[in-house]
C-alpha cells in the first residue's frame, strides 16, 4: 500500500556525491556495492619506491576525494550494522571490509543509527500515522548537532586514516600508499618534509586547490610520522600567510546524509502487516491486520528514552474482508 504524497516527503538533508570512475583506488564502493580489491595490483612484483611516486599518492579523481566517498559508505554500513537497527531494518546488510576495524570509542553508532532510523520514519507520511508518533523537530535538532559537532570530525578523520593507506596507490607503478608506511616511514616523512622546503613544488600549489593539496600531504605525513605535521604546516605557512588550521581541518564525512537513501527499508517494515496471535490467516471471517507493529515496537523502545516520541499511538488497525483474500483457482 503506498501513501500518499506530501511535498514534505521529497525533502532532503543532503547531496549525493557524483559518481566518478573509479580506476585509481585500490578498492572502492560504488552505491549499494561492497568493497572490493582492485585485481589490477601485482602485489608480488617488487615494489618501486621514491618520493616522486609519494608525491603522486592522492585521493583526489577529477577533483573528487574518492577516500571521502568510500568512508560515507564504511559508514553508512556500519551504521546498519548497529543490532539497535539491523535485525529489523537491514537484516541483508553485511560486514564491509575494514568494518572490522572500526573502534567503537569512535563515534555513538548506535545512537546515530537510532535518530537517523527515526527521522526517515517520521518524514514518510504513512497512511497509519505512524510518522506522528516522533518528533520530528527534536530527531532533526540532534542531527544537526551532530552533523556539526566536533564527534563527526573525529570519526571521519579515523575512518579516512583507516581506509587512505590500502585504498591510494600509484597507478603508474602499482605501489599503495602502505608501502611507504611499512618500508621506513620516518625517512619518507623526512622526505616529504623537505619537499615542503622546495620553492618550486610551493609555487606549483599555487596552480592547484590549495586547500586539498595541503590536507592530502598532511594526511601523509600523519599516517608515516606524526611528529612532522606541525613543522610542515609551519614551513607552508610562510609561503601562504593565509593558510590556517581550520582550512587544512577537513570535515571527511561531508554532507547529512540523505533520509531518502534508507526509505526503501523502513517502508517495506512499515507496510507489513501482521495478525493478532488468536488469528490465523485460513478464515472465512474478516481479520483485523496490524501494520508496522514492528516499528512502533521499536519507537517504544530506545526513541521512546531518548524523549523524541510524541505519546502518540498509530492508528494501523485494517480490517482485511474474506471476499478480498479469495481468488479464483
Amino acid at each position: 500500500m503506498m501513501e500518499e504524497h506530501h511535498p514534505d516527503d521529497e525533502e532532503d538533508s543532503g547531496g549525493h556525491f557524483q559518481d566518478v570512475p573509479m580506476a585509481d583506488v585500490t578498492f572502492v564502493k560504488a552505491e549499494n556495492q561492497p568493497l572490493s580489491y582492485n585485481e589490477e595490483m601485482d602485489l608480488n612484483q617488487p615494489l618501486q619506491l621514491s618520493i616522486e611516486g609519494l608525491m603522486r599518492l592522492g585521493p583526489l579523481l577529477n577533483d573528487v576525494d574518492l577516500v571521502g566517498r568510500a568512508c560515507r559508505h564504511l559508514f553508512l554500513s556500519h551504521v546498519q550494522n548497529q543490532p539497535v537497527v539491523h535485525d529489523l531494518f537491514f537484516p541483508d546488510n553485511s560486514d564491509e571490509a575494514f568494518e572490522d576495524r572500526i573502534d567503537p570509542d569512535w563515534f555513538d553508532f548506535s545512537e546515530f543509527a537510532t535518530y537517523f532510523v527515526c527521522n526517515t520514519i517520521s518524514r514518510i507520511r504513512d497512511p497509519y500515522n505512524i510518522h506522528n508518533m516522533l518528533d520530528r523537530s527534536k530527531i532533526q535538532d540532534w542531527l544537526a548537532d551532530c552533523y556539526n559537532g566536533p564527534h563527526w570530525k573525529k570519526v571521519g578523520f579515523a575512518l579516512y586514516t583507516l581506509l587512505f593507506p590500502d585504498l591510494v596507490y600509484d597507478r603508474k607503478v602499482q605501489v599503495p600508499f602502505r608501502a611507504y608506511m611499512e618500508d621506513d616511514s620516518v625517512f619518507w616523512a623526512r622526505q616529504l618534509y623537505e619537499k615542503c622546503r622546495d620553492p618550486q613544488w610551493q609555487y606549483t600549489l599555487k596552480e592547484k586547490n590549495l586547500k586539498k593539496e595541503v590536507n592530502s600531504l598532511l594526511v601523509k605525513l600523519h599516517l608515516l610520522d606524526p611528529t612532522q605535521v606541525f613543522p610542515a604546516f609551519t614551513q607552508l605557512k610562510k609561503v601562504f600567510p593565509d593558510l590556517n588550521m581550520e582550512l587544512v581541518t577537513t570535515n571527511y564525512l561531508g554532507e547529512p546524509f540523505d533520509w531518502k537513501c534508507i526509505r526503501p527499508e523502513v517502508e517495506t517494515v512499515i507496510r507489513l502487516p501482521m495478525l493478532p496471535s488468536n488469528s490465523t490467516r485460513f478464515s472465512f471471517s474478516d481479520l483485523d491486520l496490524y501494520y508496522g507493529v514492528q516499528i512502533t515496537e521499536f519507537i517504544m523502545q530506545n526513541p521512546k528514552d531518548f524523549g523524541i516520541w510524541t505519546g502518540q499511538y498509530p492508528d494501523n488497525k485494517r480490517t482485511s474482508k474474506f471476499r478480498d483474500r479469495c481468488a479464483l483457482m
